[in-house]
């Protein structure tokens, strides 16, 4: 069973026919669900998280009683929220990626390397073409970089410069 402090690490998985296998790490993460929740995530890549997880995940963001969003609500109601999908998990933990998904994580190839990403912090598992995450990874360092000396300052109780 799965646990914050239970490195996870991402995995490549191949996407064969738009169906994607979860090892039983991934599974265990995400509670051993019958279906998850797909839709639009950072970059190029998808999140797969519970329904549970996607239900307070939204009314975190926009709250219980709707009504008129802020612009940025709205831009993150378009990707997050318009393009939900809710995706059954087989017996043997497979999962079928509806096309518009295969199409916006360039995983439509017959058959293609999947990088799966669990994010311990949001619930979710990200998933992206394995080429792709590499070059996001690449185009990152120097963000990280800086982000992980932010980190250690404010975890060491030092102000930003």
């Amino acid at each position: 069973m799965w646990s914050m402090h239970t490195p996870i690490g991402a995995a490549q998985q191949t996407v064969t026919g738009g169906r994607l296998t979860l090892k039983k790490i991934h599974l265990d993460f995400l509670s051993n669900p019958t279906e998850v929740v797909l839709t639009y995530g950072p970059g190029r890549s998808l999140l797969m998280l519970t329904n549970e997880t996607w239900l307070s995940i939204q009314k975190k963001l926009f709250g219980e009683s709707g009504g008129m969003l802020t612009r940025e609500q709205r831009l993150v109601e378009k990707r997050l929220v318009s393009n939900a999908a809710l995706c059954e998990v087989d017996e043997k933990g497979r999962l079928r990626l509806p096309a518009p998904h295969l199409r916006r994580a360039m995983l439509e190839d017959k058959s293609v390397k999947a990088q799966l990403v669990p994010s311990p912090a949001s619930g979710w598992i990200e998933i992206w073409n394995a080429d792709e995450y590499d070059r996001v990874m690449d185009l990152e360092d120097d963000v990280f970089d800086a982000a992980l000396d932010q980190v250690i300052r404010e975890s060491r109780g030092v102000q930003s410069e």
